[in-house]
C-alpha cells in the first residue's frame, strides 16, 4: 500500500529512535534513520479500489447529462431568470453596465457572477447544433462531478481504513436526488455546493497532515474561501467551518499556523479585490452589499431593491404568492417543515414534482437515526487517544456548527422574511451532513456488522432513489 503524505516522519541522520509516533493514527512504530513512511493508515487496496470513484463519477455524469439534454427550457427552478445574464456573458464576455441598454441583465451586474461566467465559458465547448440553454447546463454537470470527487477525497482523509464508509459516502453524494437534479440545469446552487465542499476537502487534507498547515494547503484554503465568497450567500457558512477549525490549528501550533493562516487570508483577498475592481469598471463605483428585508442586496446606491427586482425581462416579478408566516403559529411551522423536509431530499421543478412517499419515509428514518447517533457522539467527553482523532473530532464538530448556522439562517430568511420552504438552500453543506449522519449511525452500531449493513443499505437506497428520480423527470419531459 502506498503511504499517504500525512504519515511521513523526518528522522535526523544518525538518530535511530526505537519507536516513532505516526502523525496519522498516533500509534508507535519502529523507526529508522532517514524518512520513515508508515502504511498503517492507508486504505487497504487503495489503488485497486479507485475504480469506485471512476464508476460513481461516470454514472453521475451520465445521469446528469441525460437530464440536461432532456429537460425542457426552464425545466429547472428559476432557470429562465438565469438564462438572460448567461446569454449576455456568452455573447460579450463581460457584464453590462447597470441601467444600460440591456435590461435583461441589470439585476445581476453588481452581484458575484462567477457561476454564470463558468456556465458561459463551458458553453463554448458544446456543439452549436444543441439548444443554447442545454449548452449552459454543462458547467452544472461538471461541477457536480467535481463535487463527487472531492467528497471521495474527504472520506479517504477522514476514514482511510474504512472502505465501506468511503464507498457509501461517495454513492450517496453521487445519487442524492436533489443534488442530481441541481447538477443538470442552469443554477448557482451547484457552484455553491462545490465551493463549500472544496473548503471541507482542504480542511480534511490539513487534518490528514497532522493538523499542520503548509504553504500549499494554506493557499488552497484561501482560494477555496474565495470561491465561497463568489457564490450564493447561503454558502457563506463555509467561513464558519474554516474559522472554527482554524481555532484548533492555532491551538495545536499557534506560531506556525498563524503565519500560514495569514497566507490563506492573502489568497482569499484576491477574490474580493477582483470582484470590486470589476464592479468599479462596470459601474464606476464600488460598494459593499447591504442587508435588506429580502436578504443581501447587490444593487447600486440610489436604486431600491424593488426597482432591481422589477425589471420585467429579468424576473417577471414574483410569480409565486407572498406568504407571511408567524413564529408563534404551529400551523405555519407544520406547513413550512412539511415542504422543507422533502425538498431537501428530492422535490423537482417548481416544487411540483415529488418522489413516492415511501422514499421520504425511509429518508426520514436515515435522518433521525443519524441525528440521534450524532448527538451521542457530540455529547461524549472522552479524551482523544491520539492527535489525529482529536483533529478529526474538532473538524467534524466544526462542520456540525456550520450546518446548525446554515439551518438557523435559512429558517429565519425563508420562514419570516420571504416564505420559501425550499430545501435546496440547505444543500451547501450537504456533503459534511451526509458524513455526520453516517458517523451517527456508526455511533449507534453495537457490532461492526450492523454498521456495514447500515452503510450498504443507505448507499443502495440513495442509488435507487437517484435513479428513480432520473426516470421520473425523463418521463415528465418526454
Amino acid at each position: 500500500d502506498r503511504p499517504h503524505d500525512g504519515a511521513v516522519l523526518d528522522v535526523p541522520a544518525g538518530v535511530v529512535p526505537r519507536t516513532a509516533v505516526c502523525a496519522c493514527c498516533g500509534a508507535a512504530h519502529a523507526a529508522s534513520a532517514g524518512t520513515v513512511k508508515y502504511a498503517c493508515c492507508t486504505m487497504p487496496g487503495d489503488a485497486s479500489r479507485r475504480w469506485w470513484l471512476v464508476v460513481a463519477v461516470a454514472a453521475a455524469l451520465t445521469l446528469r447529462a441525460i437530464l440536461a439534454l432532456a429537460l425542457p427550457y426552464d425545466g429547472g427552478t428559476d432557470e429562465r431568470r438565469r438564462y438572460p445574464v448567461v446569454a449576455y456573458l456568452y455573447r460579450h464576455g463581460r457584464v453590462p453596465r447597470y441601467g444600460g441598454a440591456v435590461p435583461e441583465a441589470q439585476g445581476f451586474t453588481a452581484r458575484p457572477v462567477l457561476p454564470f461566467r463558468l456556465a458561459a465559458w463551458a458553453a463554448h465547448g458544446v456543439p452549436e447544433r444543441l439548444p443554447r440553454y442545454v449548452a449552459f447546463r454543462l458547467s452544472a454537470v461538471l461541477l457536480s462531478a467535481a463535487t463527487i470527487a472531492l467528497a471521495y477525497g474527504c472520506s479517504r482523509y477522514l476514514w482511510p481504513k474504512d472502505w465501506p464508509l468511503t464507498a457509501a459516502a461517495t454513492a450517496m453524494v453521487a445519487f442524492h436526488p436533489q443534488f442530481l437534479y441541481i447538477g443538470s440545469y442552469l443554477n448557482g446552487d451547484v457552484y455553491t455546493i462545490f465551493a463549500n465542499t472544496a473548503v471541507f476537502f482542504v480542511l480534511c487534507a490539513v487534518h490528514r497532515r497532522g493538523a499542520q498547515l503548509h504553504l500549499l494547503t494554506a493557499a488552497a484554503l484561501g482560494l477555496a474561501l474565495g470561491l465561497v465568497f463568489l457564490g450564493r450567500q447561503n454558502g457563506y457558512v463555509g467561513f464558519i467551518l474554516a474559522f472554527s477549525y482554524g481555532l484548533y490549528l492555532l491551538r495545536v501550533n499557534f506560531r506556525r499556523n498563524l503565519g500560514l493562516l495569514g497566507v490563506s487570508l492573502v489568497a482569499f483577498l484576491l477574490f474580493p479585490t477582483a470582484f470590486y475592481l470589476n464592479q468599479y469598471r462596470s459601474l464606476g463605483i464600488a460598494y459593499l452589499p447591504f442587508v435588506v428585508g429580502s436578504g443581501v442586496a447587490w444593487v447600486p446606491p440610489g436604486v431600491s431593491v424593488e426597482q432591481a427586482y422589477a425589471q420585467p425581462a429579468l424576473s417577471q416579478g414574483l410569480d409565486y404568492p407572498v406568504v407571511r408566516a408567524r413564529w408563534i403559529d404551529p400551523v405555519h411551522w407544520f406547513l413550512y417543515l412539511s415542504a422543507l423536509f422533502p425538498s431537501s431530499f428530492g422535490v423537482f421543478g417548481y416544487m411540483d414534482v415529488f418522489l413516492p412517499s415511501p422514499l421520504y419515509s425511509w429518508y426520514l428514518v436515515f435522518l433521525a437515526g443519524g441525528a440521534v447517533g450524532l448527538a451521542q457522539w457530540l455529547r461524549r467527553r472522552r479524551r482523544a487517544s491520539a492527535p489525529h482523532a482529536a483533529s478529526r473530532r474538532w473538524l467534524l464538530s466544526s462542520a456540525a456548527v456550520a450546518i446548525a448556522g446554515l439551518l438557523l439562517v435559512v429558517t429565519y430568511h425563508n420562514f419570516v422574511v420571504l416564505y420559501q420552504p425550499q430545501g435546496r438552500y440547505l444543500l451547501p453543506m450537504f456533503v459534511p451532513s451526509l458524513f455526520l449522519l453516517l458517523l451517527g449511525w456508526r455511533q449507534l452500531s453495537v457490532q461492526p456488522a450492523f454498521h456495514r449493513a447500515v452503510t450498504a443499505l443507505a448507499s443502495t437506497f440513495f442509488i435507487l432513489s437517484g435513479t428513480y428520480a432520473t426516470w421520473l423527470l425523463l418521463a415528465r419531459s418526454i
